[in-house]
Protein backbone atom coordinates (compact mmCIF):
# COMPACT_ATOMS: atom_id res chain seq x y z
CA UNK A 1 0.00 0.00 0.00
CA UNK A 2 0.92 3.32 -0.56
CA UNK A 3 2.18 5.68 2.18
CA UNK A 4 -0.31 8.15 3.54
CA UNK A 5 0.29 10.55 6.44
CA UNK A 6 -3.58 11.51 6.81
CA UNK A 7 -5.75 8.92 8.61
CA UNK A 8 -8.53 9.58 5.88
CA UNK A 9 -6.54 8.81 3.21
CA UNK A 10 -5.16 5.74 4.93
CA UNK A 11 -8.79 4.65 5.56
CA UNK A 12 -9.71 5.26 2.03
CA UNK A 13 -6.60 3.04 0.54
CA UNK A 14 -7.71 0.47 2.89
CA UNK A 15 -11.56 0.15 2.23
CA UNK A 16 -10.11 0.00 -2.05
CA UNK A 17 -7.94 -2.77 -1.18
CA UNK A 18 -10.70 -4.65 0.96
CA UNK A 19 -13.41 -3.72 -2.22
CA UNK A 20 -10.98 -4.27 -5.31
CA UNK A 21 -14.03 -6.73 -6.82
CA UNK A 22 -16.83 -5.05 -5.95
CA UNK A 23 -15.14 -1.42 -6.59
CA UNK A 24 -16.98 1.33 -4.54
CA UNK A 25 -17.52 4.41 -6.15
CA UNK A 26 -15.71 7.86 -5.41
CA UNK A 27 -19.00 8.68 -3.81
CA UNK A 28 -19.63 5.94 -1.81
CA UNK A 29 -15.94 5.71 -0.70
CA UNK A 30 -16.07 9.24 0.59
CA UNK A 31 -19.49 8.37 2.28
CA UNK A 32 -17.95 5.76 4.35
CA UNK A 33 -15.32 8.06 5.16
CA UNK A 34 -17.76 10.50 6.21
CA UNK A 35 -16.37 13.38 4.22
CA UNK A 36 -17.37 14.56 0.58
CA UNK A 37 -16.48 13.48 -2.40
CA UNK A 38 -14.18 16.82 -3.34
CA UNK A 39 -12.91 16.80 0.37
CA UNK A 40 -11.49 13.22 -0.91
CA UNK A 41 -10.55 13.74 -4.03
CA UNK A 42 -8.70 17.24 -2.70
CA UNK A 43 -7.01 14.91 0.19
CA UNK A 44 -5.97 12.50 -2.69
CA UNK A 45 -4.30 14.97 -4.74
CA UNK A 46 -2.43 16.75 -1.23
CA UNK A 47 -1.14 13.96 -0.30
CA UNK A 48 -0.71 11.36 -3.67
CA UNK A 49 -0.86 13.86 -6.24
CA UNK A 50 -3.49 11.96 -8.04
CA UNK A 51 -7.48 11.34 -7.82
CA UNK A 52 -8.83 8.45 -5.91
CA UNK A 53 -10.16 6.89 -9.02
CA UNK A 54 -6.56 6.83 -10.66
CA UNK A 55 -5.27 5.22 -7.86
CA UNK A 56 -8.40 2.71 -7.09
CA UNK A 57 -7.67 1.71 -10.95
CA UNK A 58 -4.02 1.43 -10.54
CA UNK A 59 -4.86 -1.25 -7.47
CA UNK A 60 -7.36 -3.05 -9.52
CA UNK A 61 -4.68 -3.18 -12.24
CA UNK A 62 -2.11 -4.43 -9.82
CA UNK A 63 -4.62 -7.12 -8.76
CA UNK A 64 -5.24 -8.17 -12.47
CA UNK A 65 -1.33 -8.59 -13.12
CA UNK A 66 -0.83 -10.47 -9.80
CA UNK A 67 -4.20 -12.87 -10.68
CA UNK A 68 -2.70 -13.03 -14.65
CA UNK A 69 0.66 -14.32 -13.31
CA UNK A 70 -0.53 -16.82 -11.02
CA UNK A 71 -3.24 -18.32 -12.87
CA UNK A 72 -4.64 -19.84 -15.58
CA UNK A 73 -8.41 -17.82 -15.52
CA UNK A 74 -10.10 -16.98 -18.03
CA UNK A 75 -9.83 -12.86 -18.83
CA UNK A 76 -13.27 -12.98 -17.98
CA UNK A 77 -12.83 -14.38 -14.45
CA UNK A 78 -9.65 -12.13 -13.69
CA UNK A 79 -11.63 -9.34 -15.02
CA UNK A 80 -14.15 -9.78 -12.68
CA UNK A 81 -12.25 -10.59 -9.88
CA UNK A 82 -10.09 -7.26 -10.31
CA UNK A 83 -13.50 -4.71 -10.17
CA UNK A 84 -13.60 -4.14 -13.50
CA UNK A 85 -17.30 -5.18 -15.81
CA UNK A 86 -16.68 -6.78 -18.30
CA UNK A 87 -12.92 -8.60 -20.35
CA UNK A 88 -13.92 -5.61 -22.67
CA UNK A 89 -12.99 -3.00 -20.75
CA UNK A 90 -11.15 -4.62 -18.50
CA UNK A 91 -8.76 -5.19 -21.33
CA UNK A 92 -9.05 -1.95 -23.37
CA UNK A 93 -7.71 -0.68 -19.36
CA UNK A 94 -5.12 -2.65 -19.28
CA UNK A 95 -3.44 -1.69 -22.49
CA UNK A 96 -3.71 1.50 -22.02
CA UNK A 97 -1.86 1.00 -18.70
CA UNK A 98 0.87 -0.98 -19.94
CA UNK A 99 1.02 -1.02 -23.57
CA UNK A 100 -0.13 -4.64 -24.23
CA UNK A 101 -3.27 -6.87 -24.14
CA UNK A 102 -3.81 -9.02 -21.08
CA UNK A 103 -3.63 -11.81 -22.99
CA UNK A 104 -0.14 -10.84 -24.39
CA UNK A 105 0.60 -9.80 -21.23
CA UNK A 106 0.20 -13.48 -19.63
CA UNK A 107 2.13 -15.04 -22.61
CA UNK A 108 5.49 -12.13 -22.28
CA UNK A 109 8.52 -13.48 -21.05
CA UNK A 110 8.98 -10.45 -19.78
CA UNK A 111 5.99 -8.14 -18.68
CA UNK A 112 6.12 -4.75 -19.54
CA UNK A 113 6.28 -2.40 -17.24
CA UNK A 114 3.76 0.40 -16.16
CA UNK A 115 3.22 2.86 -18.65
CA UNK A 116 0.18 4.78 -17.59
CA UNK A 117 -1.20 7.65 -19.18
Amino acid sequence: MMEAHDRRLRAALILMEQNVENALSVSRLAGALGISRRQLERLFFREVNSSPAVVYRRMRLERAKQLLMKSDAPLIEIAIDSGFENASHFAKVFKRAYGQSPSAWRRSEFPAQTVER
